[in-house]
């Protein structure tokens, strides 16, 4: 059947859908008991990890016959609904930046580049998550999960929870939050027709947010190494 879901496809659902939540909700457990990496160790995983994923998706898709529209096919009024968006993200998400600052949130350390290096690392983060993400969630996972339970509507809910379970180490309401954002960026995707716009959107959205916490960080005083561990403990 075309609309049958291979072994290539299976294995998909249980690393994305459930083996990259359940690791995200573990780093979440232990960024409280351990020691913070270099930054720059910690942006090049990411990069890294990104590339992996969209490899995958990429790789997926192709054994799975699911087409990737990279272009915008219906492009009426797509450049102003990304304008909107991206303003509307920025907006919304520049008070909780800085009140994660000022809070001293462990994880924003991972999210605020503050040397020269930093920033153009974080660029390349923002746009590997933009392009590696819009792929692997917004269309091959999509995809699949509407084979399975033949529904797009259904698919897109899914598909929006594991991306937010997928960002748990950012804490639970932040992945509640890109819950909703993953709902709307589907919705995006469906009326633009293709993934261009969306990951223009999602690239200029973090590019803007790890430069704000930067800017915070340094206006707030937030330690250049990170919030030291509770009580001084041992990491371990």
């Amino acid at each position: 059947m075309a609309d049958a879901v291979g072994i290539e496809g299976w294995g998909y659902l249980l690393v994305v859908g459930l083996a990259v939540p359940w690791g995200a909700g573990y780093s979440a457990r232990e960024i409280g008991r351990q020691a913070l990496p270099p930054r720059p160790l910690f942006l090049f995983s990411v990069i890294g990890q990104q590339v992996l994923l969209l490899g995958l998706a990429v790789w997926v898709a192709g054994r799975e016959s699911i087409a990737i529209p990279w272009a915008v096919t219906r492009p009426s009024g797509a450049a102003v609904m990304a304008v909107l968006l991206t303003v509307g993200l920025i907006a919304a998400g520049r008070p909780m930046w800085r009140a994660a600052v000022r809070r001293r949130d462990r994880i924003a350390y991972f999210t605020m580049p503050r040397t020269r290096g930093e920033r153009v690392l974080w660029v390349g983060v923002s746009l590997a998550a933009g392009i590696g993400e819009e792929v692997a969630y917004r269309c091959v996972l999509f995809a699949l999960l509407q084979r399975v339970l033949g529904s797009p509507l259904s698919a897109a809910i899914v598909a929006a929870v594991v991306f937010g379970a997928a960002h748990l180490v950012q804490g639970g309401r932040a992945s509640a939050i890109l819950t909703g954002v993953a709902l709307v960026f589907q919705a995006f995707v469906w009326q633009t027709g293709g993934l261009a716009a969306a990951i223009a959107v999602h690239a200029t959205y973090d590019v803007v947010a790890g430069l704000a916490y930067g800017w915070y960080g340094a206006r707030l005083g937030y330690p250049v190494e990170g919030v030291p561990l509770a009580g001084g403990g041992v990491p371990g």
